[in-house]
């Protein structure tokens, strides 16, 4: 790996960031990659524009190393909000800040179901093959459905469930039956 250290100075990353002064994020102002980092290419290798700054700064470092925001703003290459470490390391600091998301349900993208289909086979008597021949899944998903392991955000658990609970389910109108405890 080059060491952009030698060839490049300051003036290269004052020339295309700008400081932000209420953060104080030196905000990258070139090409901007689909995730939202500032990207550079150098010696005909594209680089992020953080990990660009660490590696001009501190030289080399392996490639499964990362170079992570503390401010967590993509486009900052001020090295003080910049800390190296693993994926995993990474991966915490966005759970100890919240910002980690994982698309379940009907955000996840190969979800079949919506929220509302998922909620009348949690209620749904009829034998699992039924229920799954009429919203074109397997019986196996049925089965994950009415056990709780998928789908954990809609679950409703135990003897106080009530019917207001689910209220917004057109099956629970339709059925009039109380729920089973999943």
């Amino acid at each position: 790996m080059v060491n952009p250290s030698k060839v490049i100075d300051e003036a290269f990353f004052a020339k295309r960031s700008v400081i932000n002064p209420s953060s104080g994020c030196i905000e990258w102002t070139r090409y901007v990659n689909h995730n939202g980092y500032g990207t550079v290419k150098h010696k005909r290798k594209q680089y992020t524009a953080h990990r660009f700054a660490w590696i001009w700064k501190y030289g080399p470092i392996s490639n499964d190393c990362v170079v992570c925001h503390k401010c967590d703003n993509r486009r900052c290459i001020n090295l003080d909000h910049l800390f190296a470490g693993t994926t995993l390391d990474n991966v915490r600091d966005k759970i100890n800040k919240g910002r980690l998301r994982v698309a379940s349900g009907e955000e996840s993208g190969t979800s079949k179901l919506t929220s509302e289909q998922v909620k009348k086979i949690m209620v749904d008597a009829r034998p699992q093959r039924a229920i799954a021949e009429d919203y074109g899944i397997c019986q196996s998903n049925v089965s994950i459905i009415k056990s709780g392991k998928a789908w954990k955000s809609l679950i409703i658990r135990g003897a106080q469930s009530t019917a207001a609970q689910i209220s917004s389910t057109e099956s629970w109108v339709a059925a009039k039956t109380p729920l089973q405890t999943l």
